[in-house]
């Protein structure tokens, strides 16, 4: 009787381990099969990877955001060093953690007989500008114009700093 019992179990427990393992069957029984475990992991993990991204630029700008006002709050009044020039309006060619970036966009557009300057922002970022104009219209003329130039090298994301915006160092 005890072998019986044990016989039953032993047999209910491989069947138990057949159904669960077995894709064909797992299927005719409308269960999900591995190929559809691992895609919903996978898709899982690229949902997750998403938000963790959109989270990061959404913190981002939070900081940003909360620099900003910061910055506007305080009493304190940026004066423009001459080496970024008196003009309000700089195109931005490029924007670099890394000094070494930084100085190789320099040298890039000397050679290409440009003058660019280098603006130091609060956050240690380098950004190089191009030219400057005291009316935003030409700024943006200027910068619309050498995104659509033939030059060897144009990135495709240059914009324009509003040096009221103060985030860059004096």
């Amino acid at each position: 009787i005890i072998m019986d019992k044990i016989k039953k179990i032993a047999l209910l427990f491989a069947i138990l381990l057949a159904v669960t393992s077995c894709d064909w069957l797992r299927s005719k029984l409308g269960m999900a099969t591995s190929n559809e475990i691992e895609a919903l992991k996978r898709e899982q993990e690229r949902v997750d990877a998403q938000k963790r991204h959109n989270d990061s630029i959404a913190k981002a700008l939070e900081d940003s955001l909360a620099h900003v006002a910061a910055m506007e709050l305080s009493d304190q009044s940026t004066i423009i060093s001459s080496t970024h020039g008196t003009k309000r309006f700089h195109v931005i060619i490029g924007s670099f953690k890394n000094d070494s970036n930084t100085q190789r966009m320099l040298s890039r557009l000397k050679k290409a007989e440009y003058t660019p300057v280098l603006i130091n922002f609060k956050n240690g970022f380098g950004v190089v500008s191009i030219c400057s104009f005291d009316n935003v219209t030409d700024a943006f003329n200027e910068k619309n114009r050498f995104l659509n130039s033939e030059k060897e090298f144009v990135p495709e994301d240059i914009w324009v700093y509003d040096m009221n915006q103060r985030l860059h160092t004096n």
